[in-house]
């Protein structure tokens, strides 16, 4: 893996590379990168070249690099990073600029993952956002470079034929999916001795999910980011479901796992991802979902919603790490009759996975 702090782009020190451009291979193209101005607004995943603005007052600042690590950065250090936006209910909230891109235009970062936008909404516990400078679009033979030039050309699959799939998902970001994601495959791997395969389905494009996932012990890391989407609220809904029954269907035929288990980002109605629930063919071969929930209204408005969805896949509800697991599981025995994983003790989650275990392997 390239080590960011060591390019150069046309003489310029690069301090850092955001972690969502890791499919571009700078190591080979750096040479033949330039700097180019664009007359239209920036389209998602336009790749370009940014200053952390002196205007910064923040103690610290940090980004993933290539390789998921968080780099400090210091005003004055440039940096490289794909525009995109972010929906998030949770941390920032920004949009895609609707202006032609000028050098000097105050910009902001949206994660740190390293997607770059324009702030709207921050919430008052997260501080200040982080200031960055537009410095210039990054091109490669006179175009704008964009993630999706380095993503494989998507083909239509009219049949798909995976193996069994196993959804994590929630409905808040920051509630333990990725935890427990990484948890269930590492008993998936090491206790039933199955070939995993993961993917992340959606969220912001941040590594570090793919860094939990690759500790957990399993075969293959996949993400959405492969496919040239630094995040997936701007993708058209068409598009995504294309791409991601395409990238099904490529784990599949390369990788050949036992299990495919994909971790649905942010909350499970935004991003693309009620599309995915509704309307993509990989949920034929979903055999079992895990729902992480916030509390117990969270609970009845899942079950209601998959009523509605006439989702009739088996599924299982668990407790998000910032509740207690007692009271919740009081409270959905009570009112929903459900049972609930407790995603902080080890025994519990064996224990309903072993019964997510036969219900996946013996249906199929």
């Amino acid at each position: 893996m390239l080590t960011s702090t060591l390019i150069n782009i046309r003489d310029i020190s690069i301090k850092n590379i955001a972690s969502n451009l890791t499919i571009i291979p700078f190591e080979k193209i750096s040479k033949e990168i330039d700097l180019i101005n664009n007359d239209k607004p920036p389209k998602a995943g336009d790749v370009a070249l940014f200053r952390v603005s002196q205007k910064n007052t923040k103690m610290f600042i940090t980004m993933q690099d290539l390789e998921g690590r968080l780099i400090d950065l210091y005003p004055g250090d440039y940096i490289v990073c794909p525009f995109a936006s972010r929906q998030s209910t949770t941390h920032i909230y920004g949009i895609l600029p609707k202006q032609i891109m000028k050098k000097g235009i105050d910009l902001n970062l949206l994660s740190d993952g390293g997607s770059v936008g324009l702030v709207t909404y921050i919430p008052p516990f997260m501080g200040k956002s982080t200031i960055l400078e537009f410095i210039s679009y990054l091109g490669l033979k006179k175009r704008v470079m964009n993630l999706k030039q380095f993503a494989p050309v998507v083909k239509k699959i009219t049949k798909l034929n995976l193996p069994p799939v196993l959804l994590i998902m929630g409905t808040s970001s920051e509630i333990g999916k990725t935890t427990l994601t990484s948890r269930i495959m590492s008993i998936l791997s090491k206790k039933y001795h199955k070939k995993v395969s993961s993917i992340m389905i959606s969220c912001s494009g941040s590594k570090s999910d793919e860094i939990h996932h690759k500790a957990a012990g399993v075969y293959a890391i996949n993400s959405f980011i492969q496919m040239g989407y630094p995040v997936t609220y701007d993708v058209p809904e068409k598009e995504y479901l294309n791409s991601m029954e395409y990238q099904f269907q490529l784990i599949a035929d390369t990788q050949k796992p036992d299990i495919i288990v994909g971790e649905v980002g942010g909350d499970y109605i935004w991003g693309n991802n009620l599309a995915f629930i509704k309307k993509s063919k990989v949920m034929r071969f979903v055999k079992y979902i895990v729902v992480i929930v916030s509390d117990t209204i969270a609970a009845i408005g899942t079950e209601k919603l998959f009523n509605e969805w006439n989702i009739i896949i088996p599924y299982i509800l668990a407790n998000s790490w910032l509740r207690s697991y007692e009271g919740m599981r009081i409270r959905n025995e009570k009112i929903l009759g459900q049972k609930l994983i407790d995603t902080q003790n080890s025994e519990n989650i064996d224990f309903y996975l072993s019964e997510i275990y036969k219900t996946i392997f013996q249906s199929n």
